[in-house]
């Protein structure tokens, strides 16, 4: 199979979500994309965004993204250190747990 992307798209980047993550059986996809969203910003500069901004790229709720982010902490996936007011979290991403089953 060979894939045919505009050259377009491909210079626009992409980000890399490994397989241990993506076969990861219980994660949603939802938590894995947000795992990848944050893979993105953190590989760009080491910075992460407020949670307004993660809403607007998830394309969900306040509600919703504190849920997945919830979601990927009690997958050991990601800790969240919080800052002062204003500046954004500082986030970790972990590895898969050995025990995460997967498919």
């Amino acid at each position: 199979v060979t894939f045919d992307y505009p050259s377009s798209t491909l210079a626009q980047g992409f980000t890399v979500l490994p397989n241990a993550i993506m076969d990861m059986v219980g994660v949603s996809a939802a938590a894995k994309y947000l795992y990848a969203v944050l893979s993105r910003y953190g590989a760009r500069d080491g910075t992460f965004p407020d949670p307004p901004t993660l809403q607007c790229d998830m394309g969900c709720s306040g509600m919703a993204l504190t849920k997945i982010m919830r979601e990927l902490k009690d997958a050991k996936l990601v800790t969240r250190k919080r800052r002062r007011p204003g500046v954004g979290a500082i986030y970790t991403l972990c590895d898969a747990p050995p025990s995460g089953a997967t498919r």
